[in-house]
């Protein structure tokens, strides 16, 4: 059987590059050169529920390689969560880095933003909670 030559094959909706992958012409997203691009890392909780009552990320900030250090203190609010009562409406379930509160073990309580992964990594363990 012969089931790629071009009288046999059927197109279906959808995955646009199904046929180049299956018979390995096709390029998979690892494949591709990107410019520019930035890595992050998270700094999580360390306990399971509470507040974060200090957040100190001077140093990560000072690190080599980063970019910006995110927390729920520096972040943009988004149109929909300004409010206790518009956060509720929206449904939007965990918001991340929008307040203080720890819900879980390894919450995100910020993100690092840096020129390689190593970077990212290393400049969010310097981050105190």
């Amino acid at each position: 059987m012969h089931f790629f030559e071009e009288n046999n094959f059927i197109p279906f909706e959808g995955r646009v590059e199904a046929r180049e992958k299956v018979t390995g012409s096709g390029k998979y997203a690892a494949e591709y050169s990107v410019e520019n691009v930035c890595y992050a890392a998270y700094a999580v909780s360390s306990i399971a529920s509470g507040t974060v009552k200090f957040i100190a990320i001077k140093e990560a900030e000072r690190a080599q390689g980063v970019i910006k250090v995110i927390t729920h203190k520096n972040k943009r609010t988004l149109p929909g969560w300004k409010s206790k009562k518009k956060i509720a409406k929206s449904r939007a379930g965990l918001t991340v880095l929008h307040s203080d509160l720890i819900y879980f073990k390894g919450q995100p309580l910020a993100v690092v933003v840096a020129e390689s992964w190593e970077d990212a990594v290393y400049a969010a363990s310097l981050i105190k909670v």
